[in-house]
Formats: C-alpha cells, sequence, structure tokens
C-alpha cells in the first residue's frame, strides 16, 4: 500500500537538489541522501520563494511524479496524488477552487 509521505519526501530531497544546483540553496559537503529529511525541509522553507524557486518545484514535482507513474505500482500513484497536495501546501500554493 502506498503512502503519501514517501512522495513528499522523494520530492522534498528532488527540490533541494535542483535548488542547490541552482545556488538558491548552500550546497552541502555530503551527500542529499545523508541529510536529514528535516534539515531539508527548513532549507526549502527558508529559501526565497521567487519565480525560479517555483520553477524548479515544478520541475522537481513533475519529475517524481513520472518516476512514480514508471516505476511504482497503482497504490504508491494512488498515495502520491495525496504527496502532492500535501507538497503544494509545504511550498505555499493556495488552492483557490
Amino acid at each position: 500500500m502506498g503512502n503519501p509521505m514517501w512522495f513528499f519526501d522523494d520530492v522534498c530531497r528532488e527540490t533541494y537538489r535542483l535548488l542547490m544546483k541552482e545556488g538558491l540553496i548552500k550546497k552541502k559537503k555530503i551527500q542529499i541522501n545523508e541529510i536529514p529529511i528535516e534539515e531539508i525541509r527548513e532549507a526549502i522553507k527558508d529559501c526565497k520563494h521567487s519565480s525560479e524557486f517555483y520553477f524548479q518545484c515544478g520541475i522537481a514535482a513533475s519529475s517524481i511524479a513520472s518516476d512514480f507513474y514508471e516505476n511504482k505500482g497503482c497504490d504508491e500513484l494512488n498515495a502520491a496524488i495525496d504527496g502532492y497536495s500535501m507538497y503544494l501546501d509545504f511550498i505555499g500554493i493556495e488552492d483557490d477552487g
């Protein structure tokens, strides 16, 4: 059975990687998978929420969603939908609907 936190954590790690690559987050001397997820989330929260930030967040979300679609089962993909909603709330995108 899928867990929304798997998608959420994966997309946070990918977001962190992309923001670091673009110079929006200070690079660390350790591998991303060795950084605690809480520290990654805090760094994303503290990052300036500019148009470049949101662009990289979209790239990260689409990349991880594609990975879930191609490599995971239906349960994980269904759970990813809830994880995506959590991610949107996390980065500050409000649902106007």
